[in-house]
Formats: C-alpha cells, structure tokens, sequence
C-alpha cells in the first residue's frame, strides 16, 4: 500500500532517478509480487507432498499465457501492457493453483 503514495520516491532510490516516469507501474508489479509469491508457496506445497505432477500443466500454461498475452497487450497499451500482462499472468497461476490446493486437501 506504501508504494502507491510514495513510488517516486521508491522507484528513484532502488532504480534510479532518471526512471521515474515510469514509477507509476512499481505498485502494480508490487501487487504481481505478491501473486507470484502466494503461486509460488502453493507450488511448494505440492513439492512437500510429493505430488509434483499436479503442477507441470499449470506452469507450461502459464509459460504460454504470459507470452500470448505479453504480445497482445503490449501491441495495445506498450509498457502498461508488459505490466498488465504479467500480473494477469501470476494472477491466474495463483488461481489456478489455489483451485488445485482445494481439490488436493479434500
């Protein structure tokens, strides 16, 4: 939530202060974070249950989703595009591997 108020700021000390005008898009690459983490505790999940088959067809997916739309919107929005493009991305990993999680418990 931080970065949305202060991502000029953010940006221009990590990345530098020449790229600011960009540092509108830290936020939502922030909320993609954390989609890849939560999709990336999930997977390991299905590591330490020994059931690593489960989670080939959602990463090869997700490989191709991200490139397919990654192509699209970028052609439409350009950088905004990239950004959109993978926080749809590891939005529908997370998803699709919290929809797994369930069936597994059960």
């Amino acid at each position: 939530l931080a970065s949305f108020f202060i991502h000029d700021f953010i940006f221009g000390f990590l990345v530098g202060v020449e790229y600011r005008r960009v540092s509108y898009l830290f936020p939502v690459m922030i909320l993609g974070g954390g989609f890849f983490a939560i999709g990336q505790l999930l997977t390991s999940n299905f590591m330490i249950n020994f059931n690593p088959a489960k989670i080939i067809l959602p990463k090869i997916f997700n490989a191709l989703f991200g490139v397919v739309v990654s192509i699209i919107l970028v052609q439409y929005f350009g950088l905004e595009g990239v950004v959109i493009a993978v926080v749809l991305s590891q939005f529908a990993f997370m998803m699709w591997l919290l929809f797994l999680s369930q069936k597994f418990i059960k």
